[in-house]
């Protein structure tokens, strides 16, 4: 998940708890939760993070089981 999958959704998580952590996969993500104050689980990103993999595995010639 990256800070644009988080931003159009933060509204509707929960408060933010415990000690910041960096998201070194996209830092951006971790200045946009300190300031919306807001986590959101990856669970609710289900079907945007199912379409990276698809797009990761495919870019790298992978076969993908289950998509159509």
């Amino acid at each position: 998940m990256g800070a644009d999958d988080y931003l159009p959704v933060a509204g509707s998580g929960q408060p933010l708890l415990g000690t910041p952590a960096p998201t070194p996969g996209d830092p951006q993500l971790s200045v946009a939760m300190r300031a919306a104050g807001r986590s959101v689980m990856e669970e609710r990103l289900l079907p945007v993070l199912l379409a990276d993999l698809r797009r990761v595995s495919t870019a790298r010639g992978s076969v993908v089981v289950g998509h159509s």
